[in-house]
């Protein structure tokens, strides 16, 4: 009888141990964000990499990020009387959801702004943060 339960409860760890195994496999990488739902998506390099930018482009770096964030400023308050949804990230992997289980994915790590509008049924589109309104009525129409 006690080989009869130390057998079944090893054959019963094997199991329980391959499958956790398969569903760490599902497992979300944390560097990916998933969006399904209508919104904007801000994202902005992490600091590591604003540091290495900073050394390639030295002071020109600042006239560019102070440039975006002036034009960044712009468009959250324009899409906040839309009230569109906006999502920051520094998640360089973005990962929009249709509704009919296709998926669209992202790599941002190689820039080091951009900003996506995304709606269930049309694709992802990224946008020129320098005219907010034109790039909202083109996407998501007036």
């Amino acid at each position: 009888m006690r080989k009869l339960f130390t057998t079944t409860a090893t054959i019963f760890f094997f199991i329980v141990c391959k499958h956790n195994s398969v569903n760490a496999q599902k497992v979300i990488p944390k560097g990916i964000l998933i969006i399904k739902e209508a919104c904007a998506v801000n994202y902005q390099a992490n600091a590591k990499a604003m540091e290495r930018q900073k050394k390639k482009m030295g002071e020109d770096f600042y006239t560019a990020a102070d440039d975006y964030n002036f034009y960044l400023s712009q468009l959250n308050d324009f899409l906040n009387k839309k009230k569109l949804k906006v999502i920051n990230t520094e998640k360089n992997m973005i990962k929009f959801v249709q509704p009919n289980g296709s998926i669209a994915v992202i790599d941002l790590s190689k820039e080091l702004w951009a900003t996506y509008f995304f709606k269930p049924g049309s694709k992802p589109k990224k946008i020129e943060v320098v005219s907010p309104e034109s790039e909202y009525d083109q996407y998501f129409g007036k």
